[in-house]
């Protein structure tokens, strides 16, 4: 039984392989990239309260063809 769960939660050797390659820059670029939607979605947010203009649609089309 114990095997069957270590073999469970084995992880994938070229998944361990792919997560070594990744260095602190791509690590930094990630949390960039979350504050980045983080701001944008906020800023969404703001139009919305204020003049009732719904921009969900159009920001997530802009952030998913420049990214």
């Amino acid at each position: 039984m114990i095997d069957l769960i270590k073999n469970f939660l084995k992880t994938d050797e070229v998944y361990n392989e792919d997560v070594a390659k990744y260095t602190k820059v791509d690590g930094m670029f990630a949390v960039g990239y979350y504050i980045f939607f983080l701001v944008i979605y906020y800023i969404m947010g703001k139009i919305y309260v204020e003049k009732e203009i719904y921009l969900g649609i159009w920001c997530n089309l802009g952030l998913g063809i420049c990214l």
